[in-house]
């Protein structure tokens, strides 16, 4: 217990007396007192205040010089009193310093026993910086967290340094500036650099102590670390930021309302954007909401929202609003209830525009629709594969999900399994199964395309052909998480390759059988040959490249330059042609070859390519030359043995006309003599039955003659003769027939033979009209058209069919087809447009006329002056 001031005199004199006395008898009175009685002054005072022992020691030594000089030698007794006063004053100067050291040590080791227990049981870093001295103190904390060795002085110099650059001098000057502003305190933040390099966050305040003149002697306070606070204000800052920006900037409404009117007391800028509105008209209209919903939403949306406000549930909502334009917006609502003691507080909630997603759920259904029946109407069987965890595609239990169309390819039942890989993998024919599945493994490892073509067993116990396609699904990282695709059915594909192959094989074959290849030019001037082409032109298959130039020299040299012009020409009229050429073989041999070939037009006209075909026909023009040849001697010999029919004809009416006729009218001379010369005696009967007898001799022997060989052909010519056969041909049959000759066909001398040939033709027309036309009219034309006789017979008949033109036993049209062939002429037979047919000769008025060294002479008849009994 520190004593109270008003003792201060009772205990300083006490004290002084007491110290007085045992110092006269401890100590002699001399100068020795005045140590005596300075040390403890010297030391109270220099424990107070470290200026104070100077001052005392000064006014105690001014005390003593004074006492000596009043107290002269010889005189003690002053002196005596002068040193007694002088103790007494020392004495209570040092109790009171005493007292005043004791109070202010116990106030010092208070405060630092508080200082002590606050640093241990705070995490602030208290610190105390002498501003004098510079000397800079801090708890231990600050030492545990800064410095790495304990027992290092701490500095202000040191706390400077591990400020962080950006924050040095700005504290600096602040601290400054508080001091020499006279300010009280100072409060700053900071980045401190701590133990192991990392910055922290300080806020640092402290107190500036000064002097009776206002000086900064002192200053002390406390760092607090407030990094975690700092971090977590940043990342509220940057929440709120977040926040609000997300706010603003989505694509929706955030919204905030009343819980019984569900008037809105917040709405995001985006209302404005998403139906038209402006936020000041959401937030003044308590009915606004319920007032823009679609008619037929709003009273179920209205209700089933003031439902689930009232019982404090979330709910999400789908309905239509009505925009600002008139647009319908569907908009999907996420609402909140937020209660307090069981009551709703508040409701907050999203609405998010999902318009295009109800559209695209919409063309979702639509697709999902045709898909289905794209699935159900598609001829390919579609599949889907998903790994399962941890495993590989290859997983035999991998599932997969197949189109209804695998069943009806399979003629699976509805309870047959087919949904895993394995299902799959049992069904294919074994010499498949290996070759697939390495398709697949290579496809997944190298990312192949994936088409394959294999057997697969049906329910029927047969295989189908199966095409498969498919593509994997990857991850980020590249692996395959999912494998779709198609499998088609080309089963009859199969069987068509299989048989276009045989009969591929089978043209190869018949080609080379026959001499015959194919070839083809396509406008960017590739050309290919079939295996026979190639042995056509001497060239083993593929041995050459086959190209036009190739082409043109394998040609003969005669014959280039018109298989050129013949190619340009097809070229630039675009149409097919049929030329013999000769070409020249690599050996040297020559062979003659057929090409024909066509053009084929794009859409725009313009040649797409030329193919055709390339015959060798050598051996044909061969036989044809030998046949031709033979042909031509046969020609020879008909025509050598129809003269010799006409000299015979000739002959036989000859000797039928002049002898058998002869006889018969010598015959019928003596019967009428004899018919005479019984008249008298009535035995004339039987005599005229003989003459009526010889007289139908004579006409058949007449008819017989003149079917032979007409008198007249000889005699007159073949104009002539047709004219006279028409009109016996009309006497005879009843039918008309007309002839009409032209001018210029009347002084023609035609060659006998050639004649009589066309005189035949006529007369076996007239015949078929006869036989086979039923008509009434016929017209019989001769005319000169340039270098050509036409003969033209037209009948008003039946007409002529086409299955009667090409009948095979129809050898009276084939005799006149072959009768013109040997005068080098054309004959035709067809139905007249109107009625009745048509039958026209054309043959080259050379060959009718005679050599020009055969002389015209009179008929052997005349020349003998013989008379025509036939005729007469």
């Amino acid at each position: 217990m520190i004593p109270q001031p008003n003792s201060r005199l009772a205990i300083s004199v006490v004290l002084s007396t007491i110290v007085v006395f045992i110092g006269d008898i401890l100590i002699p009175l001399g100068y020795a007192e005045v140590i005596l009685y300075l040390v403890p002054l010297l030391l109270s005072s220099f424990l107070y205040q470290p200026q104070l022992p100077f001052r005392i020691a000064g006014a105690s030594a001014a005390l003593i010089v004074v006492g000596f000089a009043l107290s002269p030698p010889g005189a003690p007794i002053a002196y005596a009193v002068l040193n007694r006063s002088l103790v007494v004053i020392v004495l209570w100067m040092t109790a009171f310093g005493l007292r005043r050291l004791i109070r202010d040590r116990i106030a010092h080791l208070q405060t630092e026993r508080r200082w002590q227990l606050l640093s241990q049981h705070t995490q602030d870093i208290l610190w105390d910086w002498n501003i004098v001295t510079n000397d800079y103190w801090w708890s231990d904390k600050g030492r545990t967290l800064f410095e790495e060795d304990t027992r290092t002085t701490p500095s202000i110099e040191a706390w400077q340094s591990r400020l962080h650059p950006n924050d040095r001098d700005r504290i600096r000057r602040d601290i400054h500036a508080a001091i020499e502003s006279g300010q009280s305190g100072w409060t700053g933040e900071y980045q401190l650099q701590v133990r192991g390099g990392a910055y922290r966050t300080f806020l640092d305040r402290g107190t500036i102590i000064r002097n009776e003149s206002g000086s900064a002697i002192r200053m002390i306070g406390a760092m607090i670390d407030i990094t975690a606070r700092t971090q977590a204000e940043e990342a509220l800052q940057l929440s709120e930021t977040r926040f609000a920006n997300l706010v603003n900037n989505l694509d929706s409404i955030v919204w905030e309302a009343a819980p019984d009117t569900l008037a809105f007391t917040f709405v995001s800028p985006h209302a404005e954007a998403l139906l038209g509105y402006p936020v000041r008209q959401w937030l003044e209209d308590p009915a606004f909401w319920a007032n823009h919903i679609h008619p037929e939403d709003r009273e179920a949306t209205v209700q089933a929202c003031l439902t689930a406000t009232a019982h404090g549930l979330n709910y999400p909502a789908e309905y239509r609003m009505i925009a600002a334009d008139g647009r319908i917006v569907w908009i999907h609502a996420v609402v909140t209830v937020t209660c307090e003691e069981g009551r709703p507080k508040t409701v907050q909630g999203v609405l998010i525009d999902i318009t295009s997603q109800k559209h695209l759920q919409a063309a979702l259904c639509q697709s999902e629709e045709r898909l289905a029946l794209a699935a159900e109407g598609s001829t390919d069987a579609w599949w889907d594969e998903h790994r399962l965890p941890g495993r590989s595609l290859l997983d035999r239990e991998s599932s997969v999900w197949w189109s209804p169309k695998i069943r009806d390819i399979l003629a699976l039942n509805e309870s047959d399994p087919f949904h895993t890989l394995a299902h799959w993998a049992q069904r294919l024919h074994p010499d498949d199964s290996d070759r697939v599945f390495a398709a697949l493994r290579t496809h997944l490892q190298q990312q192949t395309p994936f088409d394959v073509e294999y057997r697969i067993r049906t329910n029927r116990g047969d295989y189908r052909w199966l095409q498969g396609r498919g593509r994997a699904i990857r991850d980020a990282h590249g692996e395959p998480q999912r494998m779709a695709g198609s499998c088609r059915d080309i089963t009859d594909r199969k069987l068509a390759e299989e048989a276009l192959r045989r009969s591929e094989m089978q043209l190869k074959e018949a080609q080379r059988i026959a001499g015959l290849g194919s070839w083809e030019w396509t406008s960017d001037a590739a050309v290919t040959w079939s295996d026979e082409s190639y042995r056509i032109f001497g060239y083993g298959p593929h041995s050459v490249l086959p190209s036009y130039d190739l082409f043109v020299e394998s040609l003969h040299p005669d014959d280039r330059r018109r298989v050129i012009d013949t190619l340009h020409e097809t070229l630039s009229l675009n149409a097919p042609f049929d030329l013999v050429c000769r070409i020249l073989r690599p050996s040297g041999e020559a062979r003659h070859i057929r090409c024909r070939g066509e053009v084929t037009l794009d859409t725009t006209g313009t040649p797409l390519r030329v193919a055709g075909t390339v015959e060798d026909i050598t051996d044909r023009h061969l036989a044809d030359a030998k046949l031709r040849t033979a042909y031509e001697r046969l020609q020879k010999v008909t025509r050598q043995a129809a003269t010799a029919e006409e000299n015979e004809r000739r002959r036989i009416a000859r000797e039928i006309h002049d002898e058998l006729g002869q006889l018969l009218t010598a015959m019928r001379f003596q019967l009428t003599s004899l018919k005479k010369s019984l008249r008298a005696h009535g035995h004339d009967i039987r005599l005229s039955d003989l003459l009526n007898l010889n007289d139908s001799m004579l006409n058949q022997v007449r008819h017989v003659s003149t079917s032979l060989r007409p008198a007249i052909l000889d005699e007159l010519g073949l104009i002539p003769a047709v004219q006279t056969y028409a009109q016996q041909f009309e006497i005879r049959t009843g039918i008309a027939c007309d002839v009409a000759v032209d001018p210029a066909l009347v002084e023609v001398p035609f060659d006998d033979a050639t004649a009589s040939a066309v005189f035949r033709i006529v007369q076996e027309l007239l015949t078929n009209v006869l036989r086979h036309a039923r008509a009434m009219a016929v017209a019989i034309s001769l005319t000169r058209a340039q270098d050509l006789l036409a003969v033209v017979v037209y009948d008003n008949g039946t007409g002529i069919t086409p299955d009667h033109q090409t009948r095979h036993d129809s050898f009276g049209l084939k005799g006149i087809t072959e009768r013109a062939a040997l005068l080098d002429g054309t004959f035709t037979i067809a139905p007249h447009p109107l009625e009745g047919t048509v039958a026209t000769l054309r043959i080259p008025m050379a060959v009718l006329l005679p050599p020009p060294s055969t002389a015209t002479y009179p008929s052997r008849l005349a020349q003998e002056g013989h008379e025509n009994p036939v005729g007469r």
